[in-house]
């Protein structure tokens, strides 16, 4: 069974994926003014936070078996680190690509999952 797929629906998997987990402490959408918003708000960004930066839809596959493919880009952001601390800077990247990694694999699972909004997609 085919499932549709949305901007929407995968904005909405991440941020339960990042309420969901014990890892990660905010989520900012696809758009930089919400990233920048959260940012200046008085809450702050929390970090680690999974931003997503980028979407897109194409098409793929010979003209008469072609498929929808949307790709998301998403990254893992510290903002508590000193701009003059190089060595926090590179732990920080060291640690947000773990991070990175361990969303990747609950992507991996979601989409060996039958039913599941991912299935089937990776």
């Amino acid at each position: 069974m085919h499932k549709s797929n949305s901007y929407l629906k995968l904005k909405k998997y991440f941020q339960n994926l990042v309420e969901q987990s014990n890892f990660l402490n905010d989520f900012s959408g696809y758009f930089s003014r919400e990233l920048h918003n959260k940012e200046q708000s008085s809450k702050g960004l929390k970090s680690p936070c999974l931003a997503l930066f980028g979407y897109s839809l194409g098409i793929e596959g010979e003209a008469m078996a072609s498929t929808a493919v949307r790709r998301v880009s998403f990254g893992i952001l510290y903002n508590n680190v000193p701009p003059d601390d190089y060595e926090k800077q590179y732990e920080r990247i060291d640690q947000a690509e773990e991070l990175a990694l361990r969303v990747v694999a609950r992507i991996k699972l979601d989409s060996n999952t039958n039913g599941h909004l991912l299935y089937n997609s990776l």
